[in-house]
């Protein structure tokens, strides 16, 4: 996901832990840091809208949840078993 010059990252530990980076865009090795968004899933992506960075997450029995970093909650989706595919988000 991007906005503003950076780009943002979601990845998903061997544990299931998720977490965030923002890499700004330039010539140099601009990572800022991975930054525990909590929550274990399986998988995750992430997507921004303005400024804001949020996350959508697949816990292993199959079900969907998303988080908005601001607000700094996992929210249910539910729709198990209906993605089949990897995660990609991003704004609607």
């Amino acid at each position: 996901a991007s906005a503003e010059n950076a780009m943002y990252v979601a990845a998903v530990d061997a544990f299931g832990g998720v977490w965030c980076n923002r890499f700004i865009l330039g010539p140099d090795d601009n990572w800022q840091g991975w930054t525990g968004a909590g929550g274990i899933m399986q998988s995750a992506s992430a997507a921004v809208s303005g400024s804001q960075l949020y996350l959508v997450g697949r816990k292993k029995n199959g079900t969907l949840w998303w988080r908005d970093t601001t607000a700094g909650i996992w929210s249910y989706l539910g729709y198990t078993g209906l993605p089949v595919g990897q995660l990609a988000a991003g704004p609607h």
